[in-house]
C-alpha cells in the first residue's frame, strides 16, 4: 500500500468515526422528510455515498465522458452555447410569421412549430372535427401553402433548428420541410431540423394521436429510418417525457417511462435493419422540471447514467458518441399557478437553472402567463430574457458540473437510477412498453401519483404559493391573453377552397394512390408523403388515406 493510500485510508477512518459521533448527538438529522415522492434527508455525509456504493470512476468520471452523470459536453458551456427554445404559433401562418421575425430580433436561434389541434390530429380547418380549435392552441398548417407563408422571409439557414412537436404525423412535416427547402435551392440534408415524434408518449399520456397504436408505432420508426438513411442532419426523434410529467408523473417515473420508450424504438429500428448505433446518435430527451431544485438535477444526472448503461448492457454499443444522451430541459407548466402570475417567473428562472446546473444541451423556460391562455409576444421575450440572464449574467457555464461531488446530489443520483431501473425491469416483464402501454399499467402509475400529488396540495403538505400558502383574497394582477378571432376557421376555409381549385388535383390523387399503397404494403411511408406534400395534399387529405388502411384509434 502506497503512502498516499493509506493517508486516504487514514481520513476515511477518521471521517466514519467523527460523523457516526456527529449523527448520535443529532438524531433527528436520521430521520427522513417526504418530497414529490422522494424521501431526502436533512444532511448527506460521505457515509451516504459509502451506502450507496458510488464509485467516482464508474459512476461520476468527467464531463463528456461515459457514464454521461457529468453531462455529454466535455468543456461544458464554454464550448457549447444551449439553444433556448422558443415554441410558438396561434392563428394563421402569417400572424405566426410576425411573432417569429419578432423573437428573432430579440436573440432566439430556434424555432418550434406550435401547430394547432386539427393539424396534429390529421384534420383539415374544414372537417366538422375542427370546429371551434381552428389555430386556437397554435398555427392552423393545411398545406405546404401554409407554410411558405409561415417562413416567408425567415432564412431558414440562419437558425440553429426548426422543429414541430407533432408525434402523429412526422413524415407531413418533413414533407413540408423537404419541399421548402427545394423550393430554396436548399439541399435539406444541410439543415438541423426535427419532429418530437413520441408517439408513444401520445397514447399515454397527451392523447395527440391518429391511428391505433401498432400503425402508430410503424409510422414513427419509418421517420427515424428515413432520417437516419437519407437526413444526415435531421433529429428523426425527441424522447418526450414532459408530458408524462404534467399529467402527474414523479420524477423518476417521467425518466424511466421516457427511457423505456427510447428502447421500445431502438428495437424496432433494428427490426428494420438499422444497427442501434446508427439509430440513436442523433436523438435528444426532453424532460419537464419542477422547483425540488435538488432532487430534478439528480433525476436528470441518473436519467443521462441509466440511459449510456442500459446502451451498453442491451446493445454492446462503446463509442462514446453513441451513448450520449442530450438533454432538453423544459420548465414546468404545470407548475405555473393562474393565481399571482409573477411568481411564475421566478419558478421559471429556478427551473431554467436547473436545466443549466444538470448540463442541459437545450433549454426552454415559459412565459408566465401561460397560466391565462396564449402568451403574448412581450410575455414570450421576457421568457427568452429568464434564459438570456441566467445564462450570461451568472458564472453557472464557466464551470463544468459545479454540483458534481456534492454528498447529496450523488447519493440521490445512485437513488434515482435504481428506481428507475426497477420501474424499466418491470415493463420488461410485461413484454415491453408497447404491451406496459396497452395493459394499462403505465397510465395507473401516472394517474396513482397524480392522485398523491394532488392530495398533497390540498393538505398544505406540498406548499405553492398563492395556492395553499400566501393567498391573497383579491389578486392584483390580471392577464390578458391573446385572443384568437372566430373567423380564423373561415380564412382558413376560404384558403383551402382556394388551394383545391388552382392546384392540380389529378396529380395530388395520385400522389395520394401513392400514400395509400405503400401503407397497404407497409412499405416506409415518408417518400410518398414526401411526393404528397409537394403537390399540395392537405394534411386531412393525407392523414384521411392513411385512414383507409391503418383506421383510427379509439381506446
Amino acid at each position: 500500500m502506497s503512502e498516499i493510500e493509506k493517508i486516504i485510508q487514514e481520513q476515511d477512518v477518521w471521517t466514519t468515526r467523527v460523523l457516526k459521533d456527529y449523527l448520535r448527538a443529532n438524531p433527528d438529522l436520521r430521520e427522513w422528510v417526504t418530497s414529490s415522492g422522494q424521501k431526502l434527508k436533512p444532511l448527506y455525509t460521505p457515509l451516504d455515498l459509502k451506502e450507496a456504493g458510488f464509485d467516482f470512476n464508474k459512476d461520476l468520471s468527467f464531463p463528456g465522458m461515459p457514464p454521461f452523470t457529468r453531462s455529454s459536453m466535455p468543456n461544458w458551456y464554454r464550448s457549447y452555447n444551449p439553444i433556448l427554445g422558443q415554441y410558438a404559433g396561434h392563428g394563421l401562418a402569417e400572424e405566426t410569421n410576425k411573432r417569429w421575425k419578432y423573437l428573432i430580433e430579440n436573440g432566439a436561434t430556434s424555432l418550434v412549430v406550435a401547430l394547432d389541434l386539427p393539424t396534429q390530429v390529421g384534420y383539415d380547418a374544414d372537417h366538422p372535427m375542427a370546429e371551434g380549435e381552428v389555430g386556437q392552441m397554435g398555427i392552423s398548417v393545411c398545406s405546404l401553402k401554409d407554410v411558405e407563408e409561415l417562413f416567408d422571409g425567415i432564412s431558414l439557414e440562419k437558425l440553429s433548428e426548426l422543429g414541430t412537436t407533432a408525434n402523429a404525423t412526422p413524415s407531413i412535416w418533413y414533407g413540408w420541410v423537404i419541399a421548402l427547402c427545394r423550393q430554396r435551392n436548399m439541399d435539406p440534408r444541410n439543415l438541423v431540423f426535427w419532429s418530437q415524434n413520441d408517439i408513444l408518449k401520445e397514447y399515454i399520456a397527451r392523447g395527440a394521436w391518429i391511428f391505433p397504436p401498432e400503425a402508430g408505432f410503424k409510422i414513427t420508426v419509418d421517420a427515424i429510418e428515413y432520417a437516419v438513411r437519407y437526413l444526415p442532419k435531421c433529429e428523426p426523434l425527441i424522447l418526450c417525457g414532459s408530458h408524462m410529467r404534467g399529467l402527474g408523473a414523479t420524477a423518476a417515473q417521467e425518466s424511466a417511462f421516457t427511457l423505456a420508450n427510447g428502447l421500445a424504438y431502438i428495437d424496432g429500428c433494428v427490426q428494420r435493419g438499422l444497427k442501434p448505433e446508427q439509430v440513436v446518435r442523433r436523438w435528444w430527451a426532453q424532460f419537464g422540471v419542477q422547483c425540488k431544485f435538488i432532487e430534478e438535477v439528480a433525476r436528470l444526472r441518473a436519467t443521462r447514467r441509466l440511459w449510456a448503461r442500459l446502451l451498453s448492457e442491451r446493445y454492446g454499443l462503446t463509442n462514446p458518441e453513441n451513448l450520449a444522451l442530450r438533454l432538453r430541459t423544459h420548465s414546468s407548466g404545470v407548475s405555473f399557478t393562474r393565481q399571482q402570475p409573477l411568481n411564475n417567473v421566478v419558478r421559471g428562472t429556478i427551473e431554467m437553472l436547473i436545466g443549466l446546473l444538470s448540463g442541459g444541451e437545450h433549454l426552454h423556460c415559459h412565459p408566465f402567463g401561460e397560466g391565462w391562455g396564449l402568451p403574448s409576444a412581450e410575455m414570450a421575450k421576457m421568457q427568452l430574457r429568464v434564459m438570456q440572464v441566467t445564462m450570461l449574467e451568472t458564472d453557472i457555464c464557466g464551470v463544468g458540473d459545479p454540483l458534481g461531488g456534492s454528498y447529496a446530489i450523488e447519493t440521490l443520483t445512485c437513488q434515482f437510477e435504481d428506481e428507475m431501473r426497477a420501474l424499466i425491469n418491470k415493463i420488461d416483464d410485461m413484454g415491453g412498453m408497447l404491451a406496459a402501454i396497452d395493459n394499462g399499467w403505465v397510465r395507473n402509475q401516472i394517474f396513482e401519483s397524480a392522485y398523491k400529488q394532488q392530495l398533497e396540495v390540498q393538505s398544505g403538505e406540498s406548499p405553492v404559493v398563492g395556492i395553499n400558502v400566501h393567498r391573497e383574497e383579491q389578486e392584483d394582477m390580471t392577464i390578458k391573453p391573446i385572443e384568437v378571432d372566430s373567423s380564423i376557421r373561415d380564412q382558413q376555409v376560404e384558403k383551402l377552397r382556394i388551394l383545391r381549385a388552382t392546384r392540380n388535383n389529378a396529380v395530388a390523387n395520385r400522389t395520394l394512390d401513392k400514400v395509400k399503397a405503400a401503407a397497404r404494403k407497409g412499405d416506409n411511408l415518408v417518400p410518398s408523403v414526401i411526393e404528397a406534400v409537394s403537390a399540395y395534399a392537405t394534411v386531412g387529405e393525407i392523414c384521411d388515406a392513411m385512414r383507409e388502411v391503418y383506421g383510427e384509434y379509439r381506446p
